[in-house]
């Protein structure tokens, strides 16, 4: 099952809400598609999160589509 929680926000030095998403409500409504993906019959649903540095490990990147 995904997780439930809301996205994560925080407040910096002079008190402005952040978060790591450019488009806070895009990101709700693709968390959205992808949980009721993750309830249909017969469909697997895995994600990942990674740092930009771990894009350039060669493991990391075997895991990954490619055509042909």
């Amino acid at each position: 099952m995904l997780g439930k929680a809301d996205i994560g926000e925080w407040k910096d030095s002079e008190g402005n809400v952040l978060c790591m998403h450019a488009d806070k409500e895009m990101a709700k409504k693709t968390m959205g598609k992808i949980r009721e993906l993750d309830e249909m019959e017969g469909v697997h649903v895995a994600l990942a999160h990674v740092s930009l540095e771990e894009l350039g490990n060669p493991k990391l990147n075997s895991l990954l589509c490619k055509d042909g």
